[in-house]
């Protein structure tokens, strides 16, 4: 009897675990799938010229931000990491805070430019990221601007913090682009 018992409920467990492996999201895929196959399994493709003219149009555009954003990253990530050893020091000097300035409106101007570049709604979350990455590098602009020799170690500190803050921002930024490669395939 408990071996009886015990392979039905065996066979009752497989039955329902085999029956909940696909969820709504698969099925739908798969009615989808099934109905763009020809015989054989061949894809089937529409034949409105239009509608195909629109979307290479929006996948040319989205490639193109793409491009773009991947050079804006790398460029501003070169200049950020020079700046580094800067912010590592106990102390910042008057020349190396003409450096830091000068790096700044040069990744401000890059970001100007990338800035009047139309933003694909693929890439809004990136954009929003962005807005942020800017508005630290002008607090950090902002606080290096006031700040006179000798230089006060709570200046100091406010610096190395919006830098750190900059460069939290910009990881966000590559993980945000790394997350739209992996869907939409371009990289």
């Amino acid at each position: 009897m408990k071996k009886q018992m015990f392979l039905i409920l065996a066979g009752m467990s497989i039955l329902f675990a085999g029956c909940m492996q696909d969820n709504s999201a698969d099925l739908m895929e798969d009615i989808k799938q099934s109905q763009t196959e020809g015989t054989f399994g061949a894809q089937r493709f529409s034949n409105n010229t239009d509608q195909n003219h629109a979307i290479r149009r929006a996948d040319t555009e989205l490639l193109t931000y793409a491009k773009e954003a991947g050079v804006y990253l790398e460029q501003t990530i070169n200049q950020l990491e020079d700046l580094a050893p800067t912010f590592q020091e106990d102390s910042f000097q008057a020349d190396s805070l003409h450096s830091v300035l000068s790096t700044i409106h040069s990744i401000k101007q890059n970001s100007e430019r990338f800035h009047n570049i139309r933003i694909p709604h693929e890439f809004e979350g990136f954009h929003q990221i962005h807005i942020g990455f800017i508005t630290e590098l002008t607090d950090l602009e902002r606080v290096i601007d006031d700040m006179r020799e000798p230089v006060d170690p709570r200046q100091a500190l406010n610096a190395r913090v919006h830098y750190e803050n900059i460069m939290i921002s910009h990881k966000s930024m590559e993980r945000e682009f790394m997350s739209l490669s992996e869907d939409y395939g371009f990289h």
